[in-house]
């Protein structure tokens, strides 16, 4: 939602073309399948073969990378579009989002700065707030992300 929102879908461009809707459903596919093997595999018992998902998690990492930069690209193209139209109000609608964005991100890398520190301290220390890193704040970053695009894009009476 939050690339499709990103790419002007609605706003700035009344259709996204086939090509870039089938771009996009062959990423998320690849993602979430890819998504689901690390997570599978890494709630298994069977931590013997950990060397083997090595490479699926990297490909995660790499895919959630690029999905990052592709939205970030995406806004400032949008962004200087409106710009160029001088529809100010709509400029001012994506600017919130580029700074919503932005404050989760940074928050983000923090949460994940602690999460070290937490996993440094040992297992008998770390395994009570694992599900804090590994669950709660991906979601509420998303929910954060959500509640946020449902208010800037709310009909409002302007």
């Amino acid at each position: 939602l939050l690339l499709l929102a990103s790419l002007g879908w609605g706003v700035t461009r009344p259709d996204l073309g086939w090509q870039l809707v089938l771009k996009i459903s062959v990423f998320f596919m690849v993602l979430a399948a890819a998504d689901f093997v690390t997570t599978m595999y890494a709630n298994s018992q069977n931590l013997r073969n950990t060397f083997s998902l090595w490479p699926v998690a990297i490909l995660v990492i790499v895919l959630k990378g690029t999905l990052l930069v592709w939205i970030l690209k995406a806004l400032c193209v949008v962004m200087r579009d409106l710009r160029e139209r001088q529809q100010f109000d709509r400029l001012l609608l994506f600017q919130r989002l580029r700074n919503i964005l932005i404050l989760c991100l940074m928050a983000s890398a923090c949460l994940l700065g602690l999460g070290l520190v937490n996993v440094a301290q040992g297992i008998s220390v770390s395994w009570r707030f694992q599900w804090i890193f590994s669950d709660a704040v991906p979601d509420i970053f998303s929910l954060t992300m959500h509640l946020s695009m449902m208010y800037l894009w709310s009909p409002n009476k302007y």
